[in-house]
């Protein structure tokens, strides 16, 4: 998170009172948090997914990368 990005979206995952990106579950609530702003919905269509991702990071490959990744975690939570 560049600093804008920290104070418009970072959240304390682990209810500790503090912030710390990195702790995985403050950066997995946080990167959840901006996605989720940004318009993740999780039952939409895998393009807008990538499109949401793609405002995050510009690089296809990433973008690509977290859209399996999110596949991956929704079947083992099912």
């Amino acid at each position: 998170f560049i600093p804008t990005t920290f104070l418009n979206f970072a959240v304390d995952g682990d209810n500790d009172k503090k912030i710390d990106i990195f702790k995985i579950p403050d950066s997995v609530f946080s990167i959840a948090n901006y996605l989720s702003k940004n318009g993740w919905k999780e039952k939409a269509k895998k393009n807008h997914k990538k499109r949401v991702v793609f405002t995050y990071n510009h690089s296809k490959l990433y973008c690509d990368t977290v859209i399996k990744l999110s596949e991956i975690f929704e079947k083992r939570l099912k």
